[in-house]
């Protein structure tokens, strides 16, 4: 570790010589601050009170428990059984409730990077998601679509995100009428 940082040395002194320093000064600085990078590095990887967190393994979001370790999921408290592209899928998405995932993202991180223009196949396990999840697939609570984006899983128990597709085709209205 000690000279990895010290490594770090060199480049602090360009650093600290682009920014006006002189010289001199810039390599003390240096050598100062990467000793004390060093040393506040050494002290967390030592330090035993420090511990890393867990990763989370059950995740509930309203009526749905998703068992990260045991890759079970539940509506409801009944077991609903999921491919394991299924599962993978919803897991990236539940892990981040409400944030838009691009169709590009979704498809690389569970599928891989050669899939990444595939939108078809990313069709087909949302659709089959929704039929297995939600109450009415048609009008979907949690796996919604984000219009020119791709898809977000939705606490319908959340708050409503302000650019939902409602909000969004009343400002377009009130902008074309002028409002």
């Amino acid at each position: 570790m000690g000279l990895m940082i010290q490594n770090l040395t060199p480049q602090l002194l360009a650093v600290f010589r682009l920014h006006g320093f002189g010289y001199g000064l810039a390599q003390v600085l240096a050598e100062k601050l990467s000793g004390e990078l060093g040393s506040r590095v050494q002290e967390l990887l030592w330090c035993p009170d420090v511990e890393t967190p867990a990763e989370v393994v059950r995740i509930t979001i309203g009526s749905l428990r998703l068992d990260l370790e045991r890759r079970l999921f539940w509506r409801n408290d009944e077991p609903i059984h999921l491919s394991p592209k299924e599962f993978d899928l919803l897991a990236l998405m539940m892990k981040r409730p409400d944030v838009p995932f691009t169709h590009v993202k979704l498809l690389r991180s569970v599928w891989g990077v050669e899939y990444a223009g595939e939108r078809e196949y990313l069709r087909t396990y949302v659709c089959s998601l929704r039929k297995k999840i939600e109450r009415n697939p048609a009008s979907p609570e949690y796996l919604v679509s984000e219009r020119w984006i791709g898809y977000r899983f939705r606490d319908p128990n959340g708050p409503v995100p302000p650019s939902s597709s409602v909000s969004r085709s009343r400002s377009l209205r009130r902008y074309a009428h002028g409002e």
